[in-house]
C-alpha cells in the first residue's frame, strides 16, 4: 500500500488569459491511497478529468469534500457520478467545487492514472 501525491504540471498556454495546471496521480491500484490536491487550487473550479488503467472489476471515482473528512463522489455536469469501470473511457467536466479532491480506486484495479485538469481565469 503506497501513498500517491499529485503532480503538478503547469501548463504554461494561457486559456482565455488564465492559468492551467495538470494534476495526476499515478500509478494507482485499490490499495493506494491518494493525496487530496492542495486547497490552494479550490478556486479553480474549472476543471475535467480522464482516467486510464485496467478496471477489471472495480473502478475509479473522483470524490470530493468541504471538510477534507467526509469525501463523496463528484458529478460531471450533466449530474452523474464520476466513476469511471471497465470499459468507461472518456473526458468529464467535474460539477462541484469542493475544498478537497482525490481519487479513490476500487476492486481489482491496476495501474490507473487519473489526470485533473485545473483552469483559472
Amino acid at each position: 500500500m503506497a501513498t500517491i501525491t499529485p503532480t503538478i504540471t503547469v501548463i504554461e498556454e494561457a486559456y482565455l488569459g488564465g492559468k492551467v495546471r495538470l494534476v495526476t496521480w499515478t500509478p494507482l491500484t485499490s490499495a493506494d491511497t491518494a493525496t487530496p490536491l492542495d486547497r490552494k487550487y479550490a478556486a479553480w473550479t474549472d476543471r475535467a478529468v480522464q482516467v486510464e488503467g485496467t478496471h477489471g472489476t472495480g473502478s475509479t471515482s473522483l470524490q470530493g469534500s468541504l471538510d477534507g473528512v467526509n469525501f463523496r463522489v463528484l458529478n460531471d455536469p450533466q449530474g452523474n457520478p464520476l466513476t469511471f469501470a471497465a470499459g468507461t473511457v472518456r473526458v468529464e467536466g467535474v460539477l462541484e467545487p469542493v475544498l478537497d479532491i482525490r481519487p479513490v480506486v476500487t476492486g481489482d484495479s491496476t495501474g490507473i492514472t487519473v489526470s485533473l485538469l485545473l483552469v483559472s481565469q
